[in-house]
């Protein structure tokens, strides 16, 4: 989503938002969110402690609701790894575990059947990856942690994930419906500009808390996203469906906080 280069509106935002940032100094976060917690690691448990837990081998092609339960939880394992919020290991096919092959094989664009079939499988072991976040989303302090192959923002402070929340980013080269600007950069971008509510200068489309980290790319929430699902893609924004997640994090989210987009083999 291309707007102008804010940082010259700096100050102004701060004013706005009432956040002291100016220093680097990270806003304190007194409580975890009451949403979008992964469960694998618990409100605010850390990520190192959870990457203990040890792996469970996933076998290859499809895994049926009735398998026996070390596939199954291979699978809800890696299911978490990729974001999903309401699954645990417990090696018994459940709802949630539709729900959240569901939810990824629409983020993956295959079909939304809610079964794990071969072709589900073995894209969920290249996009899960070991589980690992980026070594970047580990260091001290407040990261704003995008994987854009899993398709998710995870809130990270101090090694741990406060609040995990479906995205979508750009083409991966830009496209001509999308403008010159629609690709998601991967790399390394701090926040330098933020407004509860923004409006497009190219597009004419509205960004709720907009949280501006690239040029004239920046976090919004998508009223469009939320209808239209993965259908299509968004200008170059990091958007999201879920506008109180979003909101939360806009408020915990200080100017200067590091941000870092990355795919998973990368990691």
């Amino acid at each position: 989503m291309r707007i102008k280069d804010s940082r010259q509106h700096v100050g102004a935002v701060l004013l706005v938002t009432g956040l002291v940032a100016a220093s680097g100094v990270a806003a304190a976060v007194t409580g975890p969110p009451a949403f979008g917690i992964n469960p694998s690691l618990g409100p605010g448990q850390l990520v190192a402690a959870a990457a203990e837990i040890p792996a469970v081998d996933l076998p290859h092609g499809e895994i049926s609701e009735t398998a026996s339960q070390d596939p199954i939880r291979a699978l809800q394992q890696r299911l978490t790894w990729t974001g999903a919020t309401t699954v645990s290991m417990t090696g018994e096919w459940d709802e949630a575990t539709t729900n959240a092959v569901r939810r990824f094989q629409a983020k993956q664009h295959l079909h939304r059947t809610g079964h794990a079939d071969a072709q589900t499988v073995e894209t969920l072991r290249a996009v899960a990856g070991d589980g690992s976040l980026d070594p970047q989303c580990m260091k001290p302090g407040i990261t704003l942690c995008v994987n854009k192959e899993q398709k998710v923002l995870r809130y990270v402070q101090d090694q741990r994930v406060l609040i995990t929340l479906d995205i979508n980013t750009g083409p991966e080269k830009g496209d001509k419906w999308f403008g010159q600007y629609s690709a998601t950069r991967l790399g390394s971008f701090h926040v330098f500009h933020k407004a509860k509510f923004e409006v497009s200068n190219e597009y004419g489309t509205p960004l709720p808390w907009f949280m501006q980290f690239d040029n004239g790319i920046g976090f919004h929430y998508s009223e469009f996203f939320r209808t239209e699902g993965y259908n299509n893609s968004s200008y170059g924004c990091v958007t999201t469906n879920n506008k109180d997640g979003l909101g939360w994090v806009f408020r915990h989210t200080p100017l200067n906080t590091s941000v870092i987009v990355y795919n998973t083999d990368s990691a």
